[in-house]
């Protein structure tokens, strides 16, 4: 019997590996230093493989900013949820401290606070905010 992959195993894999290269490399440089070759080369894919997983950067980017947003919201609902038996001001002081720190890093606040109400506008990185 073979341990082979799906190809929904194997596109998981592919979106994953260029979420992760697109990040970094986003996060270090910013959206528009950053083109798809360079991207599918550190994420060890060709060119077609990712635009057979994403229709063009600004997919990508899309999903990036997403899975960077979930991880966000993860850090903050761990830090409000370490006050919970202290009351609802020191969890929002613990929010808003944890959020301060959070956006001190230079990937979140290049993907979150400088590339994407500009590539996605406002209404799109709205719309991210609230799911």
């Amino acid at each position: 019997m073979t341990n082979r992959r799906t190809q929904a195993q194997r596109s998981a894999m592919t979106q994953e590996a260029l979420r992760t290269a697109a990040r970094r490399l986003w996060g270090e440089r910013g959206y528009t230093d950053v083109g798809t070759p360079e991207i599918a080369t550190a994420a060890g894919v060709t060119r077609g493989a990712m635009y057979h997983q994403y229709a063009d950067k600004a997919a990508l980017f899309l999903d990036v900013v997403e899975t960077v947003e979930a991880d966000v919201m993860t850090r903050l609902g761990a830090a409000v949820l370490a006050q919970q038996p202290a009351g609802p001001a020191a969890a929002l002081h613990a929010a808003v401290d944890a959020w301060l720190d959070i956006s001190a890093e230079r990937e979140i606040r290049q993907l979150v606070l400088v590339d994407a109400p500009n590539i996605l506008g406002w209404n799109g990185f709205r719309d991210i905010a609230e799911r």
